[in-house]
């Protein structure tokens, strides 16, 4: 059932100590006040109570305060529904806090795990109006037995929002049992399929209550060419997406594992690996931009926005550099730099979890999105746009793929 319209129980951040969080995670700090609910709506869940939100990186000092204030100007979501892809941990968790905190009503869409059942019993103790539907991403058919289930939770409602946040990376070359790459499965091609699958509701909420969105959890890692480690402005090797990596193939088609250098750093980013992930991410961008135009030759009330986390200490980025827990390690992640070493880049590059959430939840919730918006941080300078509060910024390059998807995806 929906949340009523009355007050919701305030939850105590004594519910945060069983939430799933990356095992990098900075520690609550005392210097930062709890968080107060928006005035005029009624207590909320309070799932940041108490928390530091701001702790991440020396680079992110500049920042304190900006997640308090994007809380703060979140609109009211009751009778909104939100369905986020790979919401177990990190930004998708976040996000679905942040949901809950604006009492919408949340879909999570995760693969069978322990992982998705804790997440779950923990945003139903904040007292959200939750769901979980199986969705594997690496699997068509997985995320055409869910759309039905999505259809059937919204009903007449429709849905209003379609965070596309799910994210794989620095895998072995391995394909899913469609035959494609892994990496382009999850974070792409399975993501434009749901979509496909859900347009329908998602229309269905824009002509009742104006608009609904779909928005796109891409990466800065799009601007890094794999061949180099490099951004892409500076090597023709990368700068556009390149067909093969949408075709189906065997294990090994798209040139094997391993870095180019031995560089610790440089390794991050550069790569066959880099390479594999960084189309996928371009294709997230180029996808959003194209639906975008799309959506106004429609003349549809649906909006499409992309966005962009900068660097931030989530299970995604620990468990890809170090092929450390969780689910990139049971995909077959493998170690490209040492374990110790990884909490030694997390406190020093690295700005939280909550602050990486902030452009999805821009995008997501915030009232003056625009169809075609594309929110980051924007510090120091793009290429390297790792830190600092969700803006709107300028695409730096579009190409078209739509068509190549459709095909693959049928």
């Amino acid at each position: 059932p929906r949340l009523p319209p009355g007050p919701v129980t305030k939850k105590l951040s004594s519910t945060m100590a069983e939430t799933p969080m990356s095992p990098t995670s900075k520690a609550v700090g005392p210097e930062v006040a709890s968080v107060i609910s928006p005035s005029g709506k009624g207590d909320r869940p309070e799932p940041f109570e108490g928390r530091s939100l701001e702790i991440g990186c020396c680079c992110c000092n500049p920042f304190k305060g900006t997640v308090q204030t994007l809380l703060d100007k979140l609109p009211d979501m009751q009778f909104k529904t939100i369905a986020i892809t790979g919401c177990t941990t990190g930004t998708g968790y976040t996000l679905a806090m942040m949901a809950a905190r604006q009492r919408a009503r949340i879909i999570c869409l995760n693969r069978p795990s322990s992982r998705s059942e804790a997440a779950l019993a923990n945003l139903k103790a904040l007292g959200a109006d939750v769901y979980h539907v199986d969705c594997d991403l690496m699997s068509f058919k997985s995320v055409r037995s869910a759309a039905p289930k999505i259809m059937e939770i919204v009903g007449s409602d429709g849905l209003d929002v379609l965070a596309l946040n799910a994210g794989i990376m620095h895998l072995p070359d391995i394909v899913t049992e469609d035959k494609f790459d892994m990496q382009m499965q999850v974070n792409q091609l399975s993501h434009f399929l749901l979509t496909k699958l859900l347009w329908s509701a998602l229309n269905e909420a824009a002509n009742q209550r104006g608009e609904a969105r779909v928005v796109v959890h891409g990466s800065a890692a799009m601007n890094f060419d794999g061949h180099t480690g490099i951004a892409c402005a500076c090597c023709p090797h990368t700068r556009g997406l390149m067909p093969r990596f949408f075709e189906k193939h065997e294990n090994g088609g798209l040139g094997g594992d391993g870095c180019c250098s031995s560089l610790t750093m440089t390794c991050c980013f550069a790569g066959k690996t880099m390479t594999r992930y960084q189309q996928s991410k371009l294709a997230n961008f180029v996808y959003a931009m194209a639906l975008a135009d799309k959506i106004n030759a429609a003349g549809s009330k649906v909006k499409a926005a992309v966005v962009h986390p900068g660097v931030a200490i989530t299970n995604l980025v620990t468990n890809g550099l170090s092929g450390g827990k969780g689910g990139n390690k049971d995909a077959g992640a493998k170690n490209y730099i040492p374990e110790f070493v990884v909490p030694i880049i997390t406190n020093v590059l690295m700005q939280s979890t909550e602050m990486g959430t902030m452009p999805i939840a821009t995008a997501s919730m915030v009232s003056d999105v625009q169809n075609g918006d594309y929110y980051g941080p924007g510090y120091p300078c793009w290429p390297i746009t790792f830190w600092g509060p969700a803006r709107k910024r300028t695409p730096e390059h579009i190409c078209v793929n739509w068509h190549t998807q459709k095909q693959k995806v049928g």
